[in-house]
């Protein structure tokens, strides 16, 4: 007879309930709001490819919100209790739950983004597997290996292959990556039809920026020399 496991989820509770109860002046930092709303006005072009409207804001901070709205979606957020109380105070209604068990109907969202949040969540994989559940497309965003490895509620920072792998695994592909000097950041689809409309926009946008730079290295190079 196999023996019996005591399993003592006690310190992994208060953990948790002491995640939920943190500080986070950093989601409402200009800085912070600045970088978000890059990353979804570069999202926007692949989402607008595929007729995605639905958007779930997974840990809603409310910082997008606005952009999301003015821009044609459907805005729905899921947070903490704290965040969700906080949001609450300005009138912004958001359901309460964790990305790794989310209460919603399979396919209920077109979108799930998903901004500086998985880094908190101490089941990263099964998160993505639930975001796969709920939607057709996943925008995420994550701080780069080894950026703020030591925060106290990171529980999930990992090298760009680790997240590659674990996206592999939930039945995600990567169709864009827009990666910049402090955070991975990927638009991923399911379907192989998906992938292949994004990644050719995507493939389009990257010869694009090139182009972009080879034209700003001539105009310098017939400036000369200052």
């Amino acid at each position: 007879m196999a023996p019996r496991i005591n399993r003592n989820y006690t310190q992994i509770d208060a953990h948790l309930a002491a995640l939920d109860a943190r500080d986070v002046p950093c989601h409402e930092s200009g800085l912070v709001l600045k970088r978000r709303i890059a990353f979804v006005t570069n999202a926007d072009r692949y989402l607008k490819a595929l007729n995605l409207t639905r958007v779930l804001d997974v840990g809603a901070a409310g910082l997008t919100r606005a952009w999301w709205l003015e821009h044609g979606y459907i805005w729905h957020g899921l947070s903490f209790p704290r965040d969700a109380a906080k949001l609450r105070e300005q009138h912004i209604a958001v359901d309460v739950g964790d990305v790794a068990s989310m209460p919603y109907l399979d396919a209920t969202f077109d979108v799930v983004y998903a901004s500086h949040v998985l880094e908190h969540s101490p089941m990263p994989l099964v998160a993505l597997l639930e975001c796969r559940r709920v939607a057709r497309v996943l925008c995420m965003a994550v701080p780069k290996w080894p950026r703020l490895v030591e925060e106290p509620y990171h529980y999930s920072v990992m090298p760009v292959a680790l997240w590659g792998h674990l996206l592999e695994i939930a039945g995600w592909r990567v169709a864009a990556n827009m990666t910049g000097s402090r955070d991975y950041q990927f638009v991923c689809t399911q379907t192989p039809a998906d992938f292949a409309v994004l990644h050719a926009i995507h493939a389009r946008w990257i010869e694009e920026r090139r182009a972009r730079k080879r034209a700003r290295a001539r105009v310098r190079k017939a400036r000369g020399p200052r």
